[in-house]
């Protein structure tokens, strides 16, 4: 199994930008075959003949190791968030047993002073995240 790990501090929009990427996946053709929850989703994907989880919620090694534990065994490929350091990041680097298949993606973000919204700005990076994400799915099925 590879993993694409969405590597960002807390509250950047990893997300959000997995809620992006499960829409980018059903337009993009793949078949959503299963749902695990809602909002923190876990989802499951026939892509290409290939089976793709998706998680959002990993921000805690509770939350990513539950979420893990829900997802089929046969996925070929799961995309989730993680932390930029601590238990999320070292759960990760355990749980693949070659270091080659966890792929990290640095999680886009604006610099912000606080006085101006940036909203509209940090939903369009989001966005273009979530297909950057399954761009490098695509490159590793």
């Amino acid at each position: 199994m590879k993993i694409i790990s969405l590597w960002g501090k807390h509250d950047s929009g990893k997300t959000t930008t997995m809620k992006f990427l499960r829409d980018v996946l059903l337009k993009r053709g793949a078949k959503e075959t299963k749902i695990v929850d809602e909002y923190d989703f876990i989802s499951v994907f026939d892509f290409q003949d290939k089976k793709v989880g998706v998680i959002s919620g990993g921000d805690t090694k509770d939350i990513l190791t539950g979420n893990f534990g829900k997802l089929p065994n046969d996925c070929d490929v799961v995309i989730c968030p993680s932390r930029t350091k601590g238990e999320t990041v070292h759960y990760l680097e355990e749980f693949v047993f070659n270091p080659e298949d966890l792929i990290w993606v640095k999680k886009a973000e604006i610099r912000n002073n606080g006085k101006y919204s940036v909203e509209k700005e940090e939903n369009i990076i989001n966005l273009i995240q979530a297909e950057i994400l399954f761009e490098e799915l695509k490159l590793q099925l």
